[in-house]
């Protein structure tokens, strides 16, 4: 294997952050060699770094971090120097402290990224041994088995191990796969056994081989159930502690806003509210969020759709038959809800405290409210249509390949078992197969063109990572015979059924956390937010009622003792904006209900871009109309009564 392959596999794995990691790291941190403060520290970077194949030392490491800690302290003198207020030249040192502990760790948390992932590959690596020393009980031809197909972290490793073995660093594959394993000993124990059970097979007689094989299967698969299952009653408390302090609390605070803004007017400005409630708050809780996420453990890798020939291309969608692009239509509809607000400024200027600002600044709101909800919703929407499609298939192929392989085990020509066993019309995995069979009939491709032609093979319009690997493993093991390939089939099968049986007992585990989530994004908070909107109105505009009536009355000096006492207390005109506010307060909720259907979706699907922007787009577009029938109701029905009480 070629070290230009190994090199692209390498980089492929680390991404672009960890390429950008590197290269910072080896271009400044050989500048000012320090010397690494804390040996056990260090231990664990080493470790981190080899684990998760990035190349850096220690030292490197912590050189880097203190020049990047004094590259943004600069930027704190700097502001110092030119009088920059205070607040704003404090938020560059707390940022670069921030960001400092976040470069001096990157190694720890994306090596625990790198094992989440490693651990869900691991489980099909194991799979595609076991179905290759089945067929031929010899290990080299077992790992590059599963080398050949696998693309992830542990494709790399084993592509990387069979290099090594050609290289000499070895001087078997089993010395080197005892070693590999051995990294896993106390992060996944079960892969550990796995592997040596694997490892143990070869030479051992048929049916103890078979009966060792299949257990490695069981240990894999049973702690990836247990862990599921820990890791979805863990999800509770985070999840409490998540809605508590970082969602109900601020929405909670919100609720003192009119007193805050009434009798604090002086103190509280809207620059501090923007940062707190725009900038702070949603930034604690994304790092809250992606704390929990970095735990989970993964099971299926999520569809691909950008193969797919029927696909909308990324940030497009479909009208009719032509691909048009979201974002100019997205600014076009930001663009004239935000200039129909702004013209109402500008044209029809109003009292303060009207209900006409806050009515211009709801069309602000909207327009913000329009462009991020076109934008993920439209980009999305169509292309969830094939997701939903894929999983289907996902969830049958269980079921059919047990089928195809029981044909086969009877002794029936591939395209004949193919075709008997994928009948049932109601099975969207039926068009797959279908598929396959009219290419080995008509176009007399093998079982491998059949499947994986890049112009007519049957997994070009099923784009699943999944059904990818198990189609490809499938192709590969019909070269060995069909009684080989009858057996793969069987053992894939009970490895599809028991994978879903652990999802769908982590959607049970995870159903009322994901509910309340649910429910907070599209009703609790917009409720909340529009409450306090209205309210804040109501009172801001009973005071300016109070003033104004005050100052119709002349009692001579009791009117001025009162309206001087008034402004003392509430000191309403120098009160931040109804309009203003509205929109600090309207977009701390889009953010919001942006972030609690990040996490829902990803605790639910996974890392998977389309089913986070379908859902945040949609809820983002709900949580709006919520919370401005909340706030305009709330606000029209108490100008109303002021209305019939003559205020």
């Amino acid at each position: 294997m070629a070290d230009e392959t190994i090199f692209e596999e390498r980089r492929k794995v680390i991404g672009f952050v960890g390429r950008f990691y590197e290269d910072f790291c080896n271009s400044f941190g050989i500048l000012f060699k320090l010397p690494f403060p804390d040996e056990g520290m260090r231990r664990n970077l080493e470790k981190a770094a080899d684990f998760s194949s990035l190349n850096i030392t220690p030292d490197q490491v912590f050189s880097s971090t203190v020049i990047l800690f004094f590259l943004t302290a600069a930027f704190f003198a700097l502001g110092i120097l030119t009088n920059l207020p205070a607040f704003v030249s404090l938020m560059f040192l707390v940022f670069g402290a921030a960001l400092s502990i976040w470069f001096f760790y990157y190694p720890v948390i994306f090596a625990r990224s790198m094992m989440i992932k490693q651990s869900a590959e691991g489980i099909l690596a194991i799979l595609y041994m076991v179905i290759s020393l089945k067929s031929v009980s010899n290990m080299e031809n077992a790992v590059k088995f599963a080398a050949q197909n696998l693309h992830g972290p542990v494709g790399y490793s084993m592509k990387k191990i069979m290099w090594e073995v050609y290289a000499g660093k070895y001087t078997n594959i089993i010395d080197a796969l005892t070693e590999y394993s051995q990294r896993w000993k106390f992060e996944n124990r079960e892969f550990t056994e796995s592997l040596d059970l694997v490892i143990s097979s070869v030479g051992a007689p048929q049916q103890r081989q078979e009966k060792m094989l299949s257990e490695a299967l069981d240990i894999v698969l049973g702690g990836t159930e247990e862990k599921m299952k820990h890791y979805g009653e863990d999800l509770k408390v985070p999840v409490m502690l998540l809605n508590t302090l970082g969602i109900l609390l601020p929405l909670i605070g919100m609720s003192m806003f009119p007193i805050v803004i009434i009798f604090m007017a002086e103190s509280v400005k809207p620059f501090s509210l923007i940062f707190i409630y725009n900038i702070c708050l949603p930034l604690v809780v994304y790092a809250l969020i992606r704390t929990v996420l970095h735990k989970r453990p993964w099971t299926f890798t999520q569809p691909d759709v950008s193969e797919h020939p029927e696909a909308v291309p990324l940030g497009h969608m479909r009208m009719g038959t032509v691909s048009v692009p979201v974002l100019p239509l997205s600014i076009i509809a930001s663009s004239v809800l935000i200039l129909l607000g702004l013209a109402g400024y500008m044209l029809y200027p109003a009292q303060p405290g009207s209900f006409t600002l806050l009515f211009y600044s709801t069309a602000i709101l909207w327009g913000i409210t329009a462009f991020f909800s076109i934008y993920l919703f439209g980009t999305s929407y169509q292309n969830i249509r094939i997701i939903n499609d894929v999983k289907k298939i996902e969830h049958e192929l269980e079921f059919v390949l047990f089928k195809i392989g029981n044909e086969l085990y009877k002794g029936e020509p591939i395209e004949t078992a193919i075709s008997s066993s994928t009948r049932e019309k109601e099975f969207k995995s039926t068009e797959l197969f279908q598929k396959i069979s009219q290419n080995i009939k008509m176009f007399g491709m093998t079982l491998e063109q059949a499947v994986l032609d890049k112009e007519a093979g049957a997994i070009k319009y099923f784009p699943s990572t999944l059904t990818k690997s198990v189609m490809r493993v499938v192709s590969e093991t019909s070269k060995r015979g069909l009684m080989i390939l009858s057996e793969a089939l069987m053992t894939i099968s009970s490895y599809l059924k028991k994978m879903h049986n652990v999802e769908e007992r982590l959607k049970e585990v995870l159903e009322e956390s994901l509910s309340e989530m649910s429910f907070q994004s599209t009703v609790l908070t917009p409720v909340v937010a529009g409450s306090v909107m209205g309210l804040v109105f109501v009172v801001i505009g009973y005071l300016f009622e109070v003033q104004a009536m005050f100052s119709k009355i002349d009692l001579g000096p009791v009117n001025n003792v009162v309206s001087f006492s008034l402004s003392v207390i509430t000191d309403v005109n120098k009160a931040m904006p109804i309009d203003q506010l509205q929109l600090v307060v309207g977009i701390y909720m889009l953010e919001t209900v942006w972030l609690i259907s990040l996490f829902q979706s990803m605790i639910e699907f996974g890392e998977e871009s389309t089913t986070v922007n379908y859902l945040a787009g949609k809820n983002i577009f709900i949580a709006t109309v919520v919370y401005s029938l909340v706030m305009l109701g709330i606000a029209f029905v108490f100008k109303g009564m002021f209305t019939m009480i003559g205020m």
